[in-house]
Order: structure tokens, then C-alpha cells, then sequence
């Protein structure tokens, strides 16, 4: 009996054995010649006080190296960088690094050496052929004692997604593996067959979910590096909702159609808008291709998926692009000229990188430009803790002021002072005049004030107070006690 007891128990350890997750397993593997790591010093400005700097953060990435020298890294790892540095791996020589090329919206930056002779003894990574479904990944990291070491994982899903919470959305992998994030930190090269599959730039140890920057995207990146571009992927201008609805079906004039999704806005000024597509068409297909119910076509080797990829993986800026609607039942043929839009030709910037943000402080009262990264001061779900008049503005910023060339400017906050006694808790208020002169991006307000009477200045905003006067001649005597209280090197920075 004990013996039987033994062997049932013996067997139980064998077969769970074979069935273990093999990607849970971490192997020491040959290859540390191929990447080295990236220390990044970074400084990035508190919006809501733009006249300083935050802490200095440090970001660490394990890099791969590409050919001609390159090292390949997230563009959050060098974002608002003062410093960064590349290191060997074995020897632990250093060199300083710079910024070749960096696109924020694909999450990805090029970084070079001036020092040529520092990768003499490094062998370039080649990129891996697109992954699929199933594939097997292996994640490298470098161990305190320099050894490499490879995390097993496997592709679960390939969609389109966004990388960054406002950039355009593009292809990526999502794995399931069990990682222990290591000193190198949480950028981190995939690979297959040993050839790069792509960059590792987020994971969840609650979730064990990886997600991952396929080669595709990081191919394009390189091609398109140096365009001038602020980003490597052209846009068409167009959101869509799916339409599975079979009333919105009808209402469509879609209900003999197998697939196609439901356009439901249109940018200003887009490749979309100068084609002449509308809110309401219904797309059906692109140079061709089907278009499904949810928004997807199919793509090998990875089955279905969004038809941004589409885009993104076949098109550069100034490429034309066909498509295929229906406008209230009738088929009906476009051409898009793509595009992109740049930041700064944004109402409201969804990002703003490596310089510093305007701001003009008057009296202690404080005017900013209102942007993205401002909003996202409240907090990682900026977009339910920030003051939703502004969440609101900007996410509707297209049919709110079209085409307009133009910011929106607000009084944040004020800094207590004598001059401003009964506006201290005015803040996030959305400035529309001053001195009658409409406001519409900071370097108005010079403009505004110099039509000053001799005394009194008007402030107009859009909701209440409506408006607020302030005395110029007593701002002015307390502006440099102002600055000495507040440490405010400069009372403006007009971008």
C-alpha cells in the first residue's frame, strides 16, 4: 500500500512537471555583447508652477544595439533628459550618449556616442520577422553580476493600442509571463530566435501582463528617423465606433453590408476632412481591403487586427491612401493625402518634451497655456480629478475651435500678495479678455495690457467671476517683493 501510495505520488510530480509554464522559467543565455545600460537623468517641469523643475528621476533601460552605433530605447526613458549614459555590460566601460532621434508618440528614441570606438567589441542586433500569436518571446536582463538572462514568455494578443496615454495608436504584443524586474529596469528587450522582436515597456507583476513594441513598428521608426516629422506614422484624421448595432445599422444605410464602421468625428483641417469624408459615412474598406463591424481587417500573421495598422504600417506622410464608404447608402470612393499633425498645432499640446512651458505671472496672478501634460498633474486619472471644464476642452478641442490657430489661456492659480487681496481662490479659469482685447495664446497679454488706462486693468473670463479688475501701477511696485516671496527668477516665459 505505501509503496502504491509512492508511485501515485511520484507519478503526480511527473506530469505536473511536464506541464509546467515554461515561460516562468529564467535561463542564463549567451549575448550580452549585443546590449548594454542606458542610465537617463532626467528633470521635468511642475506645470503647475512652470518657473521650476522637479526632482531630478533617473530611468534605466537595457538597450539593444542596432547598426551604425545605435542604441534603441523607449522615449520615455530620455524624456526631459540632463544626462544619459551607455554602459557595457561585462567591462562596465561608460560613455556619455545623446539623442539621435526620438519619437514620443511610438514611444521610441534613438541614442548615439560620440565615441565611436566604444562599440568596436558590440554586435548589432538584426530585427526579428513579425511575431504571431503563440510565438515564443524571450525577455533579456541583466543580472548584479552582469550575466544575461532570458525570461520565456509567449505572445497571448496582437492589437492595435495606444502606447502612450494621447499618442496615435499602433500595433504591439501582449504577454503573459512571470518577471522579476531586475536593476536594468522596465525597458527591456524581447527577442526571437535570436533577433529582436521588440521593446518591453510596461508590466504588471499583479497581472503578470507584459506589453511589448513589436520589430514592425520599431522598422518603420528607423526608416522614417530624421524626416523632420515630429512623429514616424501618418494619421487620417477619422475616429470611428463600431457597428454592430443593427439600428445604427439602419440609420446608416448599412444593413446589406457584411462589415464597415460608423466615422464619428472628423478633424479640421485632416487628410479625412480635406478628402471630403463626413461624420456619418460608414467605412467599408481601404485600398480594398474589408473593413469589419469592430474595425479590423485581416492582417497575416496576425490575424485581425485594428485598421489603423493598416496605416501605420504601410504608409508614410504624403502617401495617398484609398477608401471605400457608404454616405446614406451610396458607395462612394475617396483618396486621403496623409498627414500629421504636429504638437504645437494642437489647441491643447498633448504632449510638450524636452523644453520649457510659458507662463506670465501678473500681480501674482499666474497664466498658463493649457495642455495636456498640465492636466495630467492631477494624477494618473487626470481625466476624472482634473477640473472637467478643461478635461472638457480638451478632449473636444476640434469641434470646439475647428481649425482655429490658437491656445487657450488660464489663470491656474494666485500667488497671495497684497495687490490681489479678495482673488486668492481664483484658479482654472479660462481667461477670454484682457483690457477688451481677445486673448488667445499668452503673448497677447503684453498687447492686452498696454491698453491700460492709468490705473486700472480688466480681466475677463468665461464663467464666473466674469471679470476682475486689477490695479498695474501697485502690481508693478510689489512685483520684485513678489518674486523674492515666490523665487521666481523671471515674471514670464513666453514660449
Amino acid at each position: 500500500m505505501a509503496t502504491r501510495l509512492l508511485l501515485n505520488v511520484i507519478c503526480s510530480l511527473l506530469i505536473l512537471g511536464c506541464h509546467a509554464p515554461e515561460w516562468h522559467a529564467v535561463r542564463t543565455v549567451k549575448g550580452n555583447h549585443s546590449i548594454v545600460r542606458v542610465t537617463a537623468t532626467g528633470q521635468a517641469y511642475d506645470f503647475h508652477r512652470p518657473w521650476l523643475k522637479r526632482q531630478p528621476v533617473t530611468h534605466r533601460a537595457v538597450a539593444p544595439i542596432l547598426s551604425g552605433n545605435r542604441v534603441l530605447v523607449t522615449a520615455e526613458v530620455i524624456a526631459d533628459a540632463t544626462y544619459i549614459e551607455i554602459e557595457k555590460a561585462e567591462s562596465g566601460a561608460k560613455t556619455p550618449a545623446t539623442v539621435e532621434w526620438v519619437d514620443y508618440e511610438a514611444n521610441l528614441a534613438l541614442l548615439k556616442s560620440d565615441d565611436a570606438g566604444f562599440f568596436s567589441d558590440l554586435t548589432p542586433l538584426s530585427l526579428a520577422a513579425p511575431a504571431a500569436t503563440n510565438d515564443e518571446i524571450d525577455i533579456w536582463q541583466l543580472e548584479s553580476n552582469d550575466t544575461l538572462a532570458a525570461t520565456k514568455g509567449y505572445i497571448n494578443t496582437v492589437e492595435v493600442g495606444r502606447y502612450t496615454d494621447d499618442a496615435t495608436r499602433l500595433l504591439l504584443y501582449r504577454l503573459n509571463l512571470s518577471l522579476q524586474i531586475r536593476e536594468g529596469g522596465s525597458v527591456l528587450p524581447a527577442l526571437s530566435h535570436s533577433r529582436l522582436a521588440g521593446l518591453l515597456f510596461r508590466y504588471d507583476a499583479r497581472t503578470q501582463n507584459a506589453t511589448v513594441i513589436p520589430s514592425e513598428v520599431i522598422e518603420r521608426f528607423l526608416k522614417e528617423a530624421g524626416n523632420g516629422q515630429a512623429s514616424s506614422f501618418p494619421q487620417t484624421g477619422f475616429s470611428y465606433s463600431t457597428l454592430r448595432d443593427p439600428q445604427l445599422r439602419r440609420y446608416a444605410g448599412a444593413e446589406n453590408e457584411s462589415g464597415g464602421v460608423y466615422l464619428t468625428r472628423i478633424g479640421p483641417e485632416s487628410p479625412a476632412a480635406k478628402a471630403g469624408l463626413e461624420s456619418g459615412d460608414v467605412l467599408l474598406a481601404v485600398d480594398g481591403t474589408p473593413v469589419d463591424m469592430d474595425g479590423h481587417y485581416q492582417c497575416p500573421p496576425y490575424g485581425k487586427v485594428g485598421v489603423e495598422n493598416w496605416v501605420a504600417s504601410r504608409y508614410a506622410v504624403g502617401d495617398k491612401l484609398k477608401v471605400k464608404i457608404l454616405r446614406k447608402g451610396k458607395p462612394m470612393e475617396f483618396v486621403l493625402q496623409l498627414d500629421r499633425k504636429k504638437p504645437e498645432k494642437f489647441v491643447c499640446p498633448p504632449y510638450l518634451y524636452d523644453r520649457a512651458p510659458g507662463y506670465y505671472v501678473l500681480g501674482g496672478l499666474v497664466f498658463l497655456e493649457l495642455s495636456r501634460p498640465y492636466l495630467r498633474e492631477w494624477g494618473e486619472n487626470w481625466a476624472t480629478t482634473a477640473p472637467q471644464k478643461l478635461v472638457y476642452q480638451d478632449a473636444y478641442q476640434d469641434e470646439l475651435f475647428g481649425a482655429e490657430k490658437r491656445r487657450l489661456v488660464i489663470l491656474s492659480q494666485v500667488l497671495a500678495a497684497p495687490s490681489n487681496i479678495g482673488y486668492d481662490r481664483l484658479h482654472t479659469l479660462i481667461v477670454t479678455k484682457i483690457n477688451g482685447k481677445e486673448i488667445r495664446r499668452l503673448s497677447d497679454i503684453d498687447p492686452a495690457l498696454e491698453q491700460s488706462g492709468p490705473e486700472f486693468c480688466t480681466v475677463e473670463f468665461e464663467e464666473d467671476p466674469r471679470i476682475i479688475y486689477l490695479d498695474i501701477p501697485r502690481l508693478r511696485l510689489e512685483e520684485p517683493q513678489l518674486q523674492k516671496l515666490y523665487r521666481l527668477n523671471e515674471l514670464k516665459r513666453i514660449p
